[in-house]
């Protein structure tokens, strides 16, 4: 079994240093790397990413739904999937998602509240995911 990551007094320190040679390789300008870094190591101390806003937005509707506790893995990753590949990505439609994912819930969950999920995540998600810069651009 994995360990739970710890984060020390030197985390953020080792992780924006990273981050700057990382921007630096990117950038090739110190200026731009150094801001690349900020960003970065602010984002990561806040926590708060795409994935983990859209799934904090749906556990209250879990509960509400009265879905077992023992599915939010299989939820988890049914999220995970519908944001990587409708919002980032943007390969697949939601109910090619909802289609595949039907088949998995459907002994677990016979009321097939697979939409509505889908439903709260997309609303969520689509606030922060900025559409990509066009190709060539």
């Amino acid at each position: 079994m994995a360990r739970k990551k710890r984060e020390g007094l030197t985390t953020y320190a080792r992780y924006k240093a990273k981050m700057y040679k990382v921007g630096l390789g990117i950038a090739g300008e110190g200026k731009i790397a150094e801001e690349y870094a900020n960003m970065l190591t602010l984002s990561r101390a806040s926590g708060y990413g795409l994935y983990k806003l859209a799934y904090q937005e749906v556990v209250p509707k879990l509960q509400e739904l009265g879905i077992s506790s023992k599915l939010w893995g299989l939820i988890k990753a049914y999220v995970n999937e519908l944001i990587h590949k409708c919002q980032v990505k943007k390969v697949a439609d939601p109910d090619e998602i909802i289609e595949k994912w039907i088949e998995t819930f459907k002994t677990f969950d016979p009321d097939d509240h697979l939409p509505e999920i889908a439903d709260t995540v997309i609303r969520v998600t689509r606030k922060e995911v900025e559409k990509p810069a066009p190709k060539g651009a």
